[in-house]
């Protein structure tokens, strides 16, 4: 079983072999605590924004699917799609969610960006070619490393089109 999201990061580097029991108590116990996930300020006001002015946006993250889909309705977001882990795509940094995103939402890199917390994030960003945005209230360190940052989900309209 090839899962690349934050538990099976966790066991890599405390270096124990991964084991489905704890991986299903762990997505068991987070479905339980769901009710406790807050979405950072503005971001449920600008995804509707986007929408209404018929801006696509896409999820790409590093949580599983199910999780995802669960989070997504509790907060009313529609992306134009969501990618996740799976099989056949590699996980950040490597660019394939991102490459697959802008491929199927039909847009060239050049008009896509990217918002992330982390590293991981900015490198995944800069191997598929596409402007990256650092959400500097996110989970990320080293907050002076990138270019373009946000403070507030709502500063992404300085870097798209309304």
């Amino acid at each position: 079983m090839k899962k690349k999201n934050l538990i099976w990061k966790l066991y890599a580097i405390i270096k124990i072999k991964p084991e489905k029991k704890i991986y299903d108590f762990f997505k068991k116990s987070s479905i339980k605590k769901i009710n406790l996930i807050k979405p950072f300020y503005n971001v449920q006001y600008i995804l509707k924004l986007l929408r209404r002015k018929k801006i696509r946006y896409s999820i790409v993250t590093s949580k599983d699917l199910s999780h995802t889909k669960l989070l997504l309705k509790k907060f009313e977001i529609q992306p134009s799609s969501i990618h996740c882990p799976n099989k056949k795509l590699r996980g950040k940094p490597y660019p394939d969610h991102l490459l697959n995103c802008i491929k199927k939402n039909k847009i060239k890199p050049s008009d896509a960006c990217f918002v992330g917390d982390t590293m991981i994030d900015y490198l995944a960003a800069k191997k598929a070619n596409i402007l990256f945005l650092f959400a500097k209230y996110g989970y990320g360190k080293n907050k002076k490393l990138y270019k373009y940052t946000i403070s507030n989900f709502k500063e992404i309209r300085e870097f798209i089109n309304f």
